[in-house]
């Protein structure tokens, strides 16, 4: 369990941060996901996942921090002892992305949850978010890769993406629905070159869906995108 700063690193393309933050950057920006956001970890490799494409689309002036962590639902992730380590980091002002629901439904034992407890760890990252002053985003979960020849509400991922952005709608914080947006933009392409297996990406697929990310923010006109 991950209960302090000593034993909590955040996983970062060696070229966005190693050490801690140079002086001129303004924020820090906190990824909270799981192996889709990534990495993951298969067979001895390191799949990066798109957080590592999108931090390329970050200017200088925001630390990127990666606390994606592969295998993780809103429930294990909560549960480990990050949300504690976290917030030893975390400044007002700072920001999270955050996106967890794969684990939740493909997952199993504890990762799995049902569509209250997932919306009810929903809400206390949301709490846990504004406790520290951070600007907070949810982000649906990605299609998986099965699911792109199927109707969008027919997707395993679909249940899991309405009810946070009803917490969304409710808590007041801003989503952007990734799962759609994926849904959407694959049918058109070969899921071939997109997908490693039924749920990770390929560098190629990891970097369109970072690109969506970014659009997706600048749509909102959330405060984020000045780091963009």
């Amino acid at each position: 369990m991950w209960n302090s700063l000593e034993n909590m690193h955040p996983w970062t393309p060696a070229s966005v941060f190693l050490s801690d933050p140079p002086q001129k950057e303004t924020a820090q920006l906190f990824m909270i996901g799981d192996s889709t956001m990534g990495p993951a970890y298969v067979n001895g490799e390191t799949w990066p996942g798109w957080a590592a494409a999108f931090s390329g689309h970050l200017n200088e002036r925001i630390a990127f921090m990666n606390y994606a962590r592969s295998g993780t639902s809103s429930r294990t992730w909560w549960r480990s002892g990050r949300p504690m380590a976290l917030g030893e980091k975390i400044q007002p002002g700072d920001y999270i992305l955050f996106q967890l629901g794969h684990n939740d439904v493909i997952g199993k034992g504890s990762k799995k949850t049902s569509i209250e407890e997932y919306q009810a760890y929903l809400k206390s990252y949301a709490a846990f978010a504004r406790s520290k002053g951070a600007h907070f985003v949810f982000i649906t979960p990605p299609v998986q890769k099965a699911d792109i020849s199927k109707e969008l509400a027919e997707g395993s991922l679909y249940a899991n993406s309405a009810a946070m952005k009803a917490v969304a709608e409710e808590t007041g914080l801003p989503v952007i629905d990734l799962n759609e947006k994926t849904w959407t933009e694959f049918q058109t392409m070969d899921a071939n070159e997109l997908y490693r297996d039924g749920t990770h990406f390929t560098e190629y697929g990891s970097e369109l869906v970072a690109q969506y990310v970014t659009a997706l923010l600048r749509e909102k006109k959330l405060d984020i995108v000045r780091f963009l």
